[in-house]
Order: C-alpha cells, then structure tokens, then sequence
C-alpha cells in the first residue's frame, strides 16, 4: 500500500514538475511572441515615419518650384509690360517724326514747285527781252540806217542743279510715306531669313530701274501724281483705336475709303520677323529659351490679328469701304478670312505659320501686281470717294 502511495506521489510530481515546464515554455514563447510583435510594429512605425519624412520633403521641394516659378513669371511679366510700354513710347515717337518728315517733305516739294514757275517766268522775260531787242534794232535801222550798238541781253544760266529730278524725288518719298513703306521693313529683310516668296514680293517694287521709273512718269505724269497724291493727303486720317497706326484711311464728307497698302504691309513685315524668330527657335535647346521665342511668336500674331480685327470693325459700317480698284484681290470677306486665320491658328506651331504663309504670299504678290504703278489705284479712291 505504501508502495503504491510512493508511486502516487512520484507521479503527481512528476505532472507538477511537466506542468511547470509547461507554463515556463508557455511563457517563454508569449514572451518571445510580443517581442516579436513590439520590434514588428516598432519597426513599421519607423518605416511609416521615414515614408512621411520623404513625402513632406518631396512636397515641399515641390512648392518651392512652383513658388520660384510663379516668381519668375511675375519677373517676366513686369519686365514684359515694361517693354511693350518702350515699344508704345517709340511708337508714337515714330509716328510724330514720319509726321514731320511728311510735312517737310511736302513744304520742299512746294518750293521747289515755285522755283519752277518763277524759272519759267523768268525765261518768259528773257524771250520778251530778245524780241525787244530784235524790234528796237530793226526800228533804229529803218529810222535813222544806223547798225545799232545795243546788244542782246547774256543768256540766262542754267540752274546749278536738276530742280525737277529733286522734285519728283520728294514727290517718291512722299508717296512711300503714304504708304508707309518705311526703312525698317527693308533692314528687316536684310537682316533676317525670309520667306522665298514674301522676300520676292518685297523686292519687285523696289527694284526699279531709272529708265523704267521714267517711262511711268512720262505715261502718267509727275504734275497728275503729285495732284492726286496731294489731294488724298488732305484727306488722310488713321484709326485712333488703333496703337500702331496700320489703319489709313479716306475721308470725305460721311464716305470713307480704307486704304489696303497699310494692310497688306505689316503682314509682310510680321511674316518676316516670325519666319526669323522660328529659325532662331530651330538653333535653341533650352526650353526657357525656347519659351521666350514661343512668345514673342504669338505677341506678333496677336498684333496683326488686332489690325485686321480692327478693320472689320470699320468695315461693319455701311459708309466705309475698302478700294474697289482691287476689290477682287482685298475685300470684307478676305479680311475676315484673314482675321479667322489669325485668330484660330497657333503661330508658335511651324505648320500652322507656314499655312498662313503659303495663303499670305499669294494675296500679297496679287494686290502689289496691282496697284503699281500706284497713279491708278489713288485715282480710284478718289473717284470712289466722290460718287454718291
């Protein structure tokens, strides 16, 4: 019995000795467990932590970016409208001095209009002179058989220089005022790479030859172009909407006539200018640059499309009009073509300038083919402004 309570007990201990061990791994793994699961999360939560870092730093260096470049547009901008304010300022002083070259020009090709006439009163009184002479010898020799000693008045000088050549050379840079064919456009074509055509188109009206220039006057007349010129200038205003004074026109009476020279001139102009400002964007790899370039490409799309937007404005009124001498080539509905091409299309874009440049050359050589020589084309407007 003894023996049996012996062996109760051993094994009773036994169970709370394996129970003991079982509790003491029990523990040990709930222990090795947690502390696991602690170093996980205390990990994750540091991972997270750098992950928040790095996104509050990318953030960050994101809007200094945007602030430096909301920075360096509102620089540009300022630095932008102040140029455009020189450009307006040099503008006006443009305007001002070709007024007064124009007025000047005017004032000499009047003078030299009365040395003329008095050139030719005094040759008038050297030919009444001779035959005074003439009759006055003969009388003292039928009177009174004596040979007479008085002798013929000297024959009058010639005039130092060649009065008409600088008379007709005034009345030239009268006419080019009129038309606004200034220096710039011509350095511009030198300076820059044109477009084939438009360069073409620019040269045939001013390579001429002296023997051709005076076959036109002969045909037509210095005295008849210098009238009708002068007769239109007395009628001659700009549009005050318009800044850069591209808008001539005729005024008499409630008629007006818009002149289409001053039209079709700045579009030459500007074409070269963007033809060159493309070829300048060709040779840039900066996208800053090329930004800049962009720019300026659209600025002088924008200002031709305000002469033309202005033009049809004008032609919205049932008393003006434009020439009807070359009504076939410029009328309301090419202008408004024009405005729609320049309003729709993105010059910055190569393939869009070079389509508007392709239909812009055809129309510009068509409308100088006909208005030189420009006696007709004057003569036209004239006539068109005294009709009913």
């Amino acid at each position: 019995m003894s023996d049996k309570s012996e062996k109760v007990k051993k094994s009773i201990l036994i169970i709370d000795e394996v129970t003991q061990q079982m509790d003491s791994i029990y523990v040990a793994k709930k222990e090795e467990i947690e502390k696991a699961l602690y170093d996980r999360i205390t990990f994750e939560k540091e991972e997270a932590r750098k992950k928040v870092e790095d996104l509050e730093k990318k953030f960050a260096d994101g809007k200094s970016v945007l602030e430096k470049h909301r920075l360096d547009i509102e620089e540009l901008k300022a630095e932008k409208e102040s140029v455009q304010g020189e450009i307006r300022e040099h503008l006006k002083q443009l305007q001002h001095y070709q007024g007064l070259i124009e007025k000047m020009a005017n004032i000499a090709v009047k003078e030299l209009s009365q040395v003329r006439e008095l050139k030719e009163k005094l040759e008038g009184l050297h030919k009444k002179s001779l035959e005074k002479m003439a009759l006055l010898k003969q009388d003292i020799e039928e009177r009174f058989g004596l040979k007479t000693p008085v002798e013929p008045p000297a024959e009058l000088e010639e005039s130092p220089q060649d009065l008409e050549e600088d008379r007709l050379r005034l009345e030239k840079i009268i006419e080019l005022l009129t038309r606004r064919e200034t220096a710039k456009a011509g350095d511009q074509a030198k300076e820059d790479a044109t477009p084939a055509e438009v360069k073409a188109e620019e040269n045939t009206p001013q390579e001429t030859n002296p023997g051709a220039a005076a076959a036109d006057e002969e045909s037509f007349g210095a005295d008849e172009l210098e009238s009708v010129t002068a007769a239109l200038e007395k009628l001659r205003n700009t549009d005050p909407a318009d800044v850069n004074g591209d808008i001539v026109f005729f005024k008499k009476g409630k008629k007006m006539v818009i002149d289409g020279e001053p039209l079709i001139s700045p579009m030459v102009e500007t074409l070269n200018k963007v033809q060159a400002l493309h070829s300048l964007l060709a040779q840039k790899e900066s996208p800053k640059d090329q930004f800049f370039i962009k720019q300026d490409i659209i600025n002088q799309q924008e200002i031709l499309r305000k002469v033309y937007f202005e033009t049809v404005k004008l032609c919205e009124k049932e008393s003006n009009s434009l020439p009807g001498y070359t009504s076939e080539i410029l009328n309301v509905s090419s202008i408004k073509d024009i405005l729609e091409k320049l309003s729709l299309g993105n010059w910055s874009n190569h393939y869009d300038f070079e389509s508007f440049k392709n239909y812009a050359t055809i129309l510009i050589n068509a409308f100088y083919a006909k208005i030189n020589p420009p006696l007709a084309y004057f003569q036209s407007i004239l006539k068109q402004l005294e009709e009913a």
